[in-house]
This record gives structure tokens, sequence and C-alpha cells, in this order.
């Protein structure tokens, strides 16, 4: 009997222990699917914050199998007060996650998908700009000249589709019978579409050929420029042309430099290839420094290195963007004057704020006589305005 009960004793405690390890390993999977999830949608350092809970885990688990008595309640006391550590550190990152969101500027929607879909130019619900009458130009469905546009100028022309062409339909890329997105300038040359608009120093303009550029013309229909805003307590509200170089080449560190308090100059410079850090390139002369970075840690892939952060909005930022992208998101910010001058429609138009790019329309060399109708209704008071209030500056005001 007494073996029996010895046989029996061990099973159950078998038995236990083993629901008490499957218990233990099925938490331990989701905190690692959750883990894995965090690092690619929150922060990889809130992560790194609660591995520790994987030894909470097995310190419970094996205090959890022991028999009861001060060993037991040992592994237990420990447990706690490692979960607690645990808990604090978790909290502290996610505090410090809500921060940098709080103070981040994400300015990265022209390249979605979602961009266009917000700007579809017969959606009564769309944020783009509209004439307050009927346009003097209006094209037939068989007449109405094929777009195409970067997503980045969707908005501006949505509303030209919307003042002036016959209602379609579009799919969700934004695109109809006679708009594309994203597509090549080549395009224009071999004839199958009309008009392509998109800023003249875009990258589609580099990965041409001079054969497909001499077999266009480009005609400005509006203008955008490049911007510096910093912190909206930040006392320095205007630069010179030699200040502003010798911050972007690294030889001004100190906002004391320039007249402002003694704290170091925090230069974001967003991603290498944008359009933007293009024109300064050109405005400056030479190659603009990297600015703030730091290590970037993505789950799975350790070979990530560094990357260049978004504008955070602490004391001391410098970041820079088209005046065009400016909007609420900004609200925490001034821009900067270069020489005295300020950008806005005026001093873009005419020129005297330097750091200005030409937004084009380019057609075929040849353009066929609706293609030349679209153009001069551009150029118009009614699709100046339409430029205007899409966040552009007109060709002349």
């Amino acid at each position: 009997m007494k073996t029996i009960n010895i046989v029996k004793n061990i099973g159950k405690t078998f038995l236990l222990c083993s629901l008490k390890i499957l218990l233990f390993l099925f938490i331990l999977w989701l905190f690692l699917v959750g883990a894995y999830l965090s690092v690619l949608f929150i922060d990889w350092r809130i992560v790194a914050a609660a591995l520790p809970f994987a030894l909470v885990l097995l310190i419970l688990l094996i205090g959890w199998c022991m028999p009861a008595g001060k060993g037991r309640n040992r592994l237990f006391l420990s447990g706690g007060c490692l979960a607690l550590a645990v808990v604090i550190a978790v909290a502290s990152m996610i505090g410090v996650n809500l921060y940098e969101n709080a103070v981040t500027i994400h300015d990265g929607l022209e390249g979605s998908v979602a961009y266009p879909r917000a700007h579809l130019p017969f959606d009564e619900n769309s944020d783009i700009a509209r004439l307050d009458k009927t346009a003097s130009e209006n094209f037939t469905p068989a007449e109405a000249p094929r777009l195409i546009t970067a997503s980045s100028f969707y908005p501006l022309t949505a509303a030209f589709v919307r003042a002036t062409y016959p209602e379609a339909p579009f799919d969700s890329n934004g695109e109809s019978t006679y708009l594309a997105v994203n597509r090549s300038l080549s395009f224009i040359s071999e004839g199958k579409y009309d008009v392509y608009i998109d800023r003249r120093g875009s990258g589609n303009f580099d990965i041409v050929d001079e054969e497909t550029l001499s077999s266009v013309s480009i005609t400005t229909i509006g203008k955008d420029a490049v911007v510096l805003y910093t912190h909206e307590d930040n006392g320095v509200t205007d630069l010179t042309g030699e200040e502003v170089k010798g911050i972007l080449t690294g030889k001004i560190v100190n906002w004391k430099e320039v007249g402002g308090e003694d704290r170091k100059i925090k230069l974001f410079t967003r991603h290498n290839l944008t359009c933007s850090k293009d024109l300064l390139e050109k405005y400056v002369g030479e190659s603009i420094i990297d600015g703030e970075t730091e290590w970037q840690f993505l789950f799975p892939y350790f070979a990530f290195g560094k990357y260049t952060m978004e504008y955070r909005n602490e004391p001391g930022a410098l970041g820079f963007t088209y005046l065009s992208r400016i909007d609420e998101q900004y609200k925490d910010t001034h821009t900067i004057s270069i020489d005295g001058v300020s950008a806005d429609a005026e001093t873009i138009a005419d020129g005297r704020y330097p750091v200005v790019e030409n937004i084009v329309a380019v057609t075929r060399a040849d353009p066929s006589e609706e293609t030349m109708r679209l153009l001069a209704w551009i150029l118009s008071e009614e699709g100046q305005s339409l430029v205007e209030k899409s966040g552009f500056a007109p060709v002349a005001v």
C-alpha cells in the first residue's frame, strides 16, 4: 500500500510539475510573441526593459515546484523584487517612448498609398483646394489630357482635375483613366501620357537620359521653398546665408554662435534622398552633415546600423522641409528667415527668398491643343489660385 501511495504521489507531483512547465512555456511564448510585435511596431527599448521578465517566470516556476519552506519563500521574494524592477523599467521606457512621439514630427505621407486616397478629386471629404465658382475651362472625357503626378503633388493635381475634368471613378491607389501616380518621366516622351507634374529637382529628372529631356517641354506652374524651422522658444528667428552654410556643414555647432542661447544645435537632416536636402546642398554649395542619428535595432535584422531620425522638436533642434509641408503638426515651431527674408508666397514668387524650387508641368515638345488649353488654364488666375490654396507659391503675384 505504501508503495502504491508513493507512486501515486510521484505521479501526481510529476503531472503537476509538467502542467506548471507547460503553463510557463505558454506564458513565455506569449511574452516572446508580444516582444517581437513590440519591436516591429512600438519600440525595441521597451522590449529590452521587459526581457528580465523571462527570468522572473523561471524563478517563480522553480519556486512553484519546490516544497513549502524558507527556500521557496526566498525565491518568491526574489522573483517579486525582480518583477517590480521590470515594471519600473518598462514604465520608464514607455514614458520615454511617449515623450519622443510627442515631440517627433512625422512628415512622410507622400510615398504612401493612403496619401492619394485622402485627396481623391471627386470625393466630397477630400482635403483638396476648390474653386469658389465653376472653372472657365472644362474637358470632355475624350479630350481630357492624361496626367502623371508625383504622390506629393497629388492634392494639387487632384484640385486641377476636380475643377476642369469630367467626374470618373478612381481606384484605391488614387488613379483613373486619365490620372496616374509616380510613373516615369519617359512616359511623356513616349506619348503614353500628356502632362507630368512634379518638382524640377525631383530624382525623376536625374534618371532619364538627355534625349528624353530634349524631347519634352517644361513649364513652371508654381514654386515652393525649403525653410529652416526650430523650437518655438528658440530666440533665433533670422540667419545670414553664411550662418546657414556654417550650420549645415558642421562649422557652427552652438546656437550662441548665431546670437542664441548657449545650446548645442541638433540638426535633423531627415532622409538623405529628399529633394529638400538636395536643394539646400545646392544653396550652400557643399554636402550637408548627417545630423542627429541614433542606433537602430530592428529585430531580427541586426545588420541595420544608424539611420537619420525624423525631426524631434526639442530645445536646440533645427530641421528643414518644404514650406508647403508646414501644417498643424508644426504648431510648436517657428521658421527662420534668411538674410532678413521670410518665405511666403510673395518672396518666393519674386525670388527674394533664396532657397526656391520650381513646380513644373512637363509635356511633349509638340503638345496637343487640349494640353495647351490645360496649361493655359493652370497659369490663369483660376489655376494659380488653386496652386496657392494648395500651399505653394504662384508663378507671379
